[in-house]
C-alpha cells in the first residue's frame, strides 16, 4: 500500500488527532477535503440517486433479502449518463 491515497470525509472520527497520527506515522497519503464537501465524493451523489428510487417502490421489503434485492435493483437502474457525471 506504499503507493495508496485514502479520501476521508472530514467525519469527526476521522479528523481526530489519533486517527491523523496514524496516517502521518505510517505515512499514508490523504486526499485534501473541504469541510462539508459531501458533493465532491461520488458515491455520495450514487447512494443519494439510489436512496430517490427506493423511495417510490410500492412494496416495501418484508424480510432482509428482499431489502438486498431493492437496493441492488435500484443501484443497477442508475442511467450510466449519471454516474458518469459524478466523476466528470
Amino acid at each position: 500500500m506504499a503507493t495508496a491515497l485514502f479520501q476521508l470525509d472530514n467525519a469527526q472520527p476521522h479528523v481526530a488527532r489519533i486517527v491523523q497520527r496514524i496516517f502521518v506515522n505510517h505515512q499514508i497519503g490523504l486526499l485534501p477535503w473541504s469541510a462539508r464537501s459531501l458533493d465532491l465524493s461520488p458515491v455520495e451523489n450514487m447512494w443519494s440517486l439510489v436512496a430517490q428510487r427506493l423511495i417510490h417502490i410500492t412494496h416495501p421489503a418484508a424480510t432482509l433479502d428482499q431489502l438486498w434485492q431493492h437496493g441492488e435493483t435500484a443501484w443497477s437502474a442508475a442511467p450510466h449518463k449519471h454516474i458518469h457525471s459524478f466523476f466528470e
